[in-house]
C-alpha cells in the first residue's frame, strides 16, 4: 500500500535543490521504516480486521491472502478451544488461552506491569483524595 501511495504522490513542479533533497530523503526514510510492516502477523490481522482497509491495505494480493489465512487459523483455534472446554464448571485450564491472549494482545505487557504495580504509601503531608 505504501508503494501505491508514493507512486501517486510524486514531486511535481520545479523545486529548488534543498527542498527536493529534503523530500527525497523523507521518501527514502519512509520506505526504509515501513518496508517490513507486512511481515508482522499482528499488523496483518489488525489491518485485515479494520473495515477501512480490509483488502486494500496491503501492498499485494499475497499479503491480503496471508492475513485472511492467519485470521481463519486464529478463529479455528479459538472455536476448537471453546468446543473442547468442559461444561461442568470451573476446572478449566486457562494457561493456553492466557498465553495465546498475551501473544496476540498489544496490551499483554501493560496488563502484566499494571497487575504488579504497588502504590507508594503517602505521608501526613500528602493530599487526601476522597
Amino acid at each position: 500500500m505504501y508503494d501505491r501511495i508514493l507512486s501517486n504522490h510524486t514531486l511535481v513542479g520545479p523545486l529548488s535543490d534543498r527542498p527536493r533533497k529534503i523530500a527525497e530523503k523523507l521518501f527514502k526514510s519512509l520506505q526504509t521504516h515501513f518496508k517490513n510492516l507486512e511481515m508482522s502477523s499482528i499488523l496483518l490481522v489488525s489491518t485485515f480486521l479494520d473495515p477501512r482497509y480490509k483488502n486494500i491495505g496491503f501492498s499485494g494480493e499475497m499479503f491480503g491472502e496471508k492475513a485472511k489465512t492467519l485470521m481463519i487459523h486464529i478463529l479455528i483455534s479459538y472455536i476448537d478451544r471453546f468446543n473442547n472446554t468442559d461444561a461442568d464448571g470451573p476446572e478449566e485450564d486457562n494457561s493456553q488461552e492466557s498465553s495465546t491472549y498475551d501473544e496476540l494482545s498489544i496490551w499483554g505487557e501493560f496488563d502484566k506491569q499494571a497487575s504488579q504495580f504497588r502504590p507508594v504509601q503517602g505521608n501526613d503531608r500528602s493530599p487526601k483524595i476522597s
